[in-house]
């Protein structure tokens, strides 16, 4: 059997061979050309699967990467979270992309430079700060490729989620965020009303109950207790003057402050210590 002391094999340097171990090929121990020592299995060194400790994979990702002088830019980290959204199933967000058999197109996945000249011809604006400008997928559904996908503003991207909810007013369809800043409305608390109404409330039936201006303030519903009412009712129900629950619902008091029944400004000034 040939003796492998002192060839090269990739960046492998043959020292000695290992005590045989019976039924399988001869191991052999080998200096790669970074100083580590690694025990190599003599069919592999002689075949070419084994070219190195794993150096020489990392020399090739490294300069892959860092080739296109751009691995410190916002767009690069912008592909990276791209990627393992899509990959890694240890990221959080997975479950929303990969796990929903969400994939980034070929030609995107190992060619940052490919990315990144579509980015820029397609809106990106490095110049913007971080989230600022970020990728959105035209269909939710769809992958991560040049036809799906375009940059949009955070407050843009909102608007397409998979969660929004959708309403068709006035013969125009748009989501509840659109309309409460089409409608001048107070997003939070038509959401809430929005809610209410689903659940079958006789104060909100109808989509123009719930943008009215004037229904809003006749109609304000809280849930406290238990209990589910609006304004008069909680009004009559606590002994709190009904102006006084409508003006700190409007100011976005939480349900607790909007029913407060004690001195509020006596509450607020403790607190404040």
């Amino acid at each position: 059997m040939k003796d492998l002391t002192g060839l090269k094999f990739g960046y492998f340097t043959v020292l000695e061979q290992c005590e045989k171990i019976p039924y399988q090929h001869r191991r052999w121990k080998c200096q790669c050309k970074c100083g580590k020592i690694k025990i190599v299995d003599e069919y592999n060194l002689i075949k070419g699967k084994s070219i190195s400790c794993g150096c020489y994979r990392k020399q090739l990702v490294s300069k892959k990467m860092t080739k296109h002088g751009k691995t410190n830019t916002k767009l690069f980290h912008v592909w990276l979270s791209m990627k393992d959204r899509c990959n890694n199933p240890n990221k959080k967000a997975y479950k929303d992309y990969g796990g929903r058999g969400i994939k980034v197109c070929d030609e995107w996945q190992n060619d940052f430079m490919s990315f990144y000249n579509w980015a820029i011809t397609n809106g990106y604006n490095e110049n913007l700060e971080s989230g600022q400008c970020t990728i959105e997928r035209i269909d939710v559904n769809g992958n991560y490729e040049p036809q799906n996908c375009t940059f949009k503003t955070t407050k843009e991207q909102a608007n397409n989620r998979r969660s929004n909810i959708i309403i068709e007013y006035n013969n125009e369809k748009h989501t509840l965020m659109e309309w409460c800043e089409k409608l001048g409305l107070n997003y939070k608390r038509t959401l809430r009303r929005y809610h209410v109404m689903i659940k079958g409330s006789k104060y909100i039936k109808t989509i123009e109950d719930l943008f009215n201006e004037t229904s809003l303030k006749r109609n304000i519903i809280l849930t406290y207790d238990n209990k589910t009412l609006n304004a008069s009712e909680w009004s009559r129900l606590l002994n709190i003057p009904q102006q006084t629950i409508w003006d700190r619902y409007n100011k976005g008091f939480c349900v607790d402050d909007i029913l407060y029944q004690g001195n509020f400004s006596k509450k607020l000034s403790q607190e404040s210590r």
